[in-house]
């Protein structure tokens, strides 16, 4: 596998997932709600206050902080309010990692390390979807993982000047990845350098920092945005870092002003992260139970050229065993040490150079082909975009008063793409709002999803006749 045509398979990579952005509409709930939170900046272009549609209202939106949005509203500055500006600041959080990644292995370490790690990292199923995505998450793994290979090429490095410079560099990625999820992010870049410190007994290498400038750094980037967020919401503070960042890590009912959250046993993360790295965790899963390889395992931790990383992917992971709160994304900053001990681990177990990329080839290929294959499942199942479209071309069709009515809940996606057209609806008045809208006079159309027709009022369907259907969703009108 020579540089050029692992530089050249990157590239259609790179390529596939920018011609892939647009096609899939904004899904429920993640994409759409970061999707508005983006949208509601760039309309009021209020930068200190995220906000989201819940529930009828326009609220603030205190979950996150906003750096993640602010790169979404400036894209939409270039490309537009759409599927591709929202998702690009993903995509160039995944550009920066796997540069950074090859970048810092092919510097300090190995030159065959760096490409193979990259092979497999950006193939990985969840950071190739995650890439193109409307998440906050891949933007933190650049910031995390960033962290923590700046954090390695400072140990490795041997001249004085370079090693402030990229001790500085783990101080920005900290405070940036700060601005975007908050604590975790120095939770999560702690976690691996104080256990290879005290595994390695290196303590003396934490006095080679540049502590005062980097902190001053951490400070100006994170400190504004925090006192001027109190400032106008106040309470932010107490929720953000007690419901949001802590809370959510030890208890299903931590308060969450956005959702009911997902609880998940202890462990989970294990099984997240193997169906996020798939197929490369299927393939050193096998390798690793033949011939007695898992001997090997303790072998990764004495390398103080990249037992770091090792920490990392053993040291986050069982951090994340612990958490109850637990999604996917979640365990997208630990999937580059996952690429890099997966790497090693498979050059040692025989897997020649020239397989990962015949391999990484298919996985481009089947990557390529099955993801335009899948918007009409998307689109059916996970969003209202095909609902609300529908809706636009009966209402202009019967020259209808441009309303729609979203009978039960208003999904996010809803609100996004058609936040001219419906109505709003608090959780108070869901159930029977619809009846005064017969009776108001108003040409409105009702949109009714399959599962919700068991629980919707004989009293309501009865002056209703469907005139449409997409996916999961029926069209109707009054009789």
């Amino acid at each position: 596998m020579s540089e050029r045509s692992a530089v050249v398979l990157f590239c259609v990579i790179l390529a596939i997932r920018i011609v892939t952005l647009p096609i899939h509409p904004l899904t429920d709930n993640t994409e759409a709600r970061y999707g508005i939170v983006a949208r509601e900046m760039a309309n009021s272009g209020d930068w200190v206050t995220p906000r989201v549609w819940m529930n009828g209202k326009l609220i603030p939106y205190l979950g996150k902080p906003p750096l993640h949005f602010w790169a979404a509203v400036l894209s939409t500055r270039l490309f537009g309010m759409n599927e591709f500006a929202l998702r690009f600041p993903s995509l160039i959080g995944a550009f920066f990692l796997v540069t950074l990644m090859v970048f810092v292995l092919r510097r300090y370490v190995d030159r065959d390390l760096a490409f193979r790690a990259a092979l497999i990292l950006s193939t990985c199923i969840l950071f190739f979807m995650l890439a193109g995505a409307v998440v906050v998450d891949m933007s933190l793994a650049f910031c995390v993982a960033g962290a923590i290979l700046s954090y390695q090429a400072f140990l490795l490095e041997t001249t004085r000047v370079r090693k402030r410079l990229w001790s500085l560099c783990v101080f920005t990625l900290l405070g940036l990845g700060f601005l975007i999820k908050g604590p975790i992010a120095v939770v999560m870049f702690g976690i691996p350098v104080f256990l290879w410190t005290l595994i390695h007994r290196r303590w003396n290498t934490l006095k080679n920092h540049g502590w005062w400038i980097g902190i001053l750094v951490f400070l100006i980037l994170t400190i504004p945005w925090f006192w001027l967020a109190e400032n106008r919401n106040p309470g932010f503070l107490k929720y953000f870092f007690l419901n949001e960042n802590l809370l959510r890590f030890v208890t299903h009912r931590y308060g969450d002003l956005y959702g009911s959250g997902r609880k998940q046993p202890y462990g989970a993360a294990v099984g997240m992260l193997f169906l996020a790295g798939l197929p490369w965790t299927l393939w050193c899963a096998i390798l690793l139970f033949r011939k007695h390889r898992w001997k090997w395992l303790g072998s990764f931790f004495k390398d103080e050229r990249t037992s770091l990383f090792t920490f990392g992917l053993v040291g986050m992971t069982l951090f994340l065993c612990f958490v109850h709160q637990l999604v996917m994304p979640y365990v997208l900053p630990i999937l580059p040490f996952f690429a890099i001990w997966g790497a090693i681990f498979m050059e040692r177990s025989g897997v020649n150079r020239a397989t990962m990329m015949r391999f990484s080839i298919t996985l481009v290929i089947l990557y390529g082909i099955v993801h335009p294959l899948a918007l009409p499942l998307v689109e059916k199942k996970f969003s209202t975009r095909g609902i609300v479209k529908l809706a636009r071309d009966k209402i202009d069709h019967l020259g209808l008063d441009r309303r729609l009515i979203f009978v039960h809940n208003i999904p996010y996606s809803a609100y996004f793409y058609g936040q001219d057209l419906i109505i709003p609806q608090g959780k108070e008045d869901r159930e029977f709002v619809v009846l005064p809208g017969l009776n108001s006079g108003k040409d409105c159309l009702y949109a009714v999803k399959r599962k919700s027709l068991s629980r919707t009022p004989p009293l309501l369907l009865d002056k209703l006749k469907p005139i449409g259907t997409f996916g999961d969703w029926t069209l109707y009108q009054a009789k």
